[in-house]
Parts: C-alpha cells; sequence; structure tokens
C-alpha cells in the first residue's frame, strides 16, 4: 500500500515538474480569484470549472465531437487548396500572377471581417465554420511549399535541363522532392490554424461545437463552463498539434529512409 501511494506521489510530482508553466498559471488564478475576491460572474474558480467538466462531461463531448471533426476536415481541405495553388502557380507564370495577390489579399483582411461575408455567401452555420477553417489552414501550405518547390538546386535544374529533361520532370523529379520539408511542416502549422479557424466561426456565427457553447454559456452567465469550454478549445488545440508533430516526424524519417535508401 505504501509503496502504491509513494508511486502515484512520484507520478504526481512528476506530471507537475514536466508542466510547472501550466501548474503555476493555474495556482496564480486560483489566487488571483481568492485575494482578490473577484466576482465568479468575471471569473470562476479553478475548482468549480474543474467540477463542471468533471461532472457534466456529457456538456462538452458533443460540442468537442463537432469542432474536432470540422478542424480535421478543414486541415484536410486547407492542406490540399495551398498545396494545389502552390504547384500551380509554380508551373504557371500567369497562374502565379494571379494567385499570388489574390491569396495575399485574403490573408491579409482580419478573418474575424470575413466571417459574416462567407456566412451570407455560403449559409451560417457548418458550411462556414469549414469554409474559415479551410483558409486558415491553407495559407501555410500555401507559402511554405512555393518556397519548397523554388528551393531545388539551380545546379541540378540545369543538369536535368541539359539532359532534355522536359518540364514536367523536372518538377516530378527534382523541385517536388525538394519541397517535402516544407509542405510536412505547413502541416504541422496548420493543424491548430484549423482549429482556431473553427473556433473563431463558431463563436460568430456558430450553431454547434465548442465556440458557440462558449457564447451561449456566457450569456447565460454560466462562467465555470463557458471557461471550460475555453480550457477544453485549448487541449483540443494542443492535442491536433501534438498529432500533426507525431505524423510529421513519422513521415520525416520515412522520407529520409526513402532518401537514403535511393542513395
Amino acid at each position: 500500500m505504501n509503496a502504491r501511494v509513494t508511486a502515484i506521489g512520484r507520478a504526481v510530482a512528476r506530471f507537475a515538474w514536466d508542466n510547472v508553466a501550466v501548474v503555476a498559471i493555474v495556482a496564480a488564478w486560483a489566487l488571483w480569484v481568492v485575494i482578490g475576491q473577484v466576482n465568479r460572474v468575471v471569473m470562476p474558480s479553478p475548482a468549480s470549472v474543474l467540477a463542471d467538466l468533471v461532472g457534466h462531461p456529457d456538456a462538452y463531448l458533443p460540442d468537442l465531437t463537432v469542432s474536432a471533426g470540422l478542424a480535421a476536415t478543414g486541415l484536410v481541405l486547407g492542406q490540399l487548396l495551398g498545396i494545389g495553388l502552390a504547384i500551380a502557380a509554380h508551373l504557371s507564370g500567369v497562374v502565379r500572377a494571379a494567385v499570388r495577390p489574390a491569396v495575399l489579399i485574403v490573408r491579409a483582411v482580419p478573418m474575424v471581417a470575413m466571417v459574416p461575408i462567407f456566412a451570407r455567401i455560403v449559409g451560417y452555420g457548418t458550411p462556414t465554420v469549414l469554409v474559415v477553417a479551410t483558409l486558415v489552414a491553407y495559407f501555410p501550405a500555401f507559402v511554405l511549399v512555393s518556397r519548397g518547390l523554388a528551393s531545388a538546386s539551380r545546379s541540378k535544374q540545369d543538369l536535368l535541363t541539359v539532359l532534355g529533361a522536359s518540364r514536367w520532370t523536372r518538377f516530378r523529379r527534382l523541385d517536388l522532392p525538394a519541397a517535402v520539408p516544407s509542405l510536412l511542416e505547413a502541416f504541422r502549422l496548420s493543424a491548430v490554424g484549423s482549429v482556431v479557424g473553427v473556433l473563431l466561426a463558431e463563436f460568430v456565427v456558430g450553431s454547434s461545437g465548442l465556440g458557440q457553447l462558449f457564447v451561449v454559456s456566457r450569456v447565460s452567465y454560466d462562467m465555470s463552463r463557458s471557461w471550460g469550454a475555453a480550457i477544453v478549445a485549448t487541449v483540443l488545440s494542443l492535442a491536433f498539434f501534438g498529432l500533426a508533430s507525431a505524423v510529421t516526424r513519422w513521415l520525416e524519417a520515412d522520407y529520409h529512409d526513402g532518401s537514403n535508401g535511393k542513395g
């Protein structure tokens, strides 16, 4: 029994040490609420938020599922859109001249200002949430893949040209492999962006999801649930980033092993 208690104590201590920043933030939050005598309508205590999270998981799970599904879909669509535009712009000067200004203009406008416009065009609720998540996720893919495609060695390009390789052959044999590391980095960066885009759109025009749960709870002065929704959304973002990082590490290892094998 004592050995089990000691093991649990060590596990708790290890977790606290590994997450010292999170523990410090929660401790400061609790102290601020107590010492500052903050009204619970303004800021609930960590204990009340935790109690709502643990005691009512069914209040969060449906909206968590909706947000996670839309974020994953938006991430995939955003990557496909960004990669497709980057390849088209790389292969065609006409497309490049037409696409790049539009890409920069769309990204320069604050997304929160675009959400109502998208809602009027594609409809309120899920369609707009998906569009916003896709547009947030596509930009890193477009920028990084474009840079990766342009990073191929000039000497290798000249060599393939001298050997009579076509533009498509140079792209397939040289440009595209050079862009793989940038593509993986774009996927990792876009993972969190897709979640943020979903939450933003749900907050503004959504009918479900964690963003909408946050709004509804705040309006009804259920601040414990509102803060709980924010915490669940943060955990979702971290989970997406961690999963994307694991996937990219696996693909990077596989890519380097394949490259070494070819060599």
